[in-house]
């Protein structure tokens, strides 16, 4: 007898594929008729078409609100405003181009800030296209998130655990890995010469100072601060992973927040780099 679990989740992401299909393809559509058209007119034409990328952006998001029990439902609440909001002021400023001034200089003025907003809102749904595909991918209903449920139950742990190891574990494999790609040295030696003090002998280099080696040759590369690994964190992490205890409901925002923003930053670096 079939799973109902696995039946739903096929479900979903046939539904995700479908959709997505169908938002990638209004979206080339648009982009090419944009650019063989540089006017206020095909602009204003915009506007069927983006009715229908926001009402696919939102199926994305009900999607994920069904796929998931480790999902946060505000955080999908959260994007949801922000892709109407984009929406919204896409609009405006495609309504205002029936009212633009004659004037040849103003209209291009209009033009130009109406694909402005018009290019904000194929981020804010490509940012809802990212975020459910991560949802169907590592947070769907199944077995091995069930399990993994009970285990951390049985020892007394929880989800907002779970999420703050991944986040702190995040944090040194994103470091290791980014700086292999960019040719940063992180071995003993090269920590000692980048932040000109003795490390600890027969030690591995606390992460700590990994991070501000690789911090500092960001900054002088590339003219870019990485974000600041502020005290708390090495608080959280010996509390998290060495001690067992639970992080607070703010101790787990703080550190998303930073991983995120962290590997976001390291993103534009590679393609940067690349370029």
């Amino acid at each position: 007898m079939a799973n109902p679990r696995n039946k739903e989740r096929k479900a979903l992401l046939e539904e995700y594929k479908r959709i997505d299909e169908e938002i990638q393809e209004i979206r080339r559509l648009m982009i090419g008729w944009l650019r063989k058209r540089d006017s206020d007119e095909a602009c204003k034409a915009m506007i069927p078409i983006f009715d229908k990328l926001l009402i696919r952006g939102k199926i994305l998001i009900e999607i994920g609100k069904k796929s998931s029990e480790w999902v946060d439902v505000n955080e999908l609440e959260k994007l949801s405003e922000k892709l109407e909001d984009a929406y919204k002021s896409a609009i405006e400023t495609l309504d205002q181009l029936d009212s633009s001034n004659e004037i040849e200089s103003t209209r291009k003025v209009s033009v130009k800030e109406a694909y402005s907003r018009l290019r904000l809102f194929l981020r804010r749904l490509d940012e809802v296209r990212e975020m459910i595909k991560h949802v169907l991918r590592f947070g769907t209903k199944n077995r091995l998130n069930i399990k993994l449920a009970n285990a951390l139950a049985n020892v007394g742990l929880d989800k907002n655990w779970a999420l703050a190891t991944v986040a702190l574990q995040l944090q040194e494999a994103s470091i290791k890995i980014f700086a292999k790609k960019l040719g940063i040295k992180l071995d003993k030696q090269s920590i000692e010469k980048i932040l000109g003090k003795k490390l600890e002998k027969g030690k591995e280099p606390p992460f700590d100072d990994k991070y501000e080696a690789f911090a500092r040759v960001i900054e002088e590369k590339y003219k870019v601060r990485m974000p600041l690994l502020v005290a708390e964190f090495r608080k959280t992490r010996a509390k998290v992973l060495h001690a067992g205890e639970l992080p607070t409901e703010e101790d787990v925002k703080s550190l998303v927040t930073f991983v995120s923003s962290l590997t976001d930053k390291l993103k534009q670096l590679l393609e940067q780099d690349v370029s």
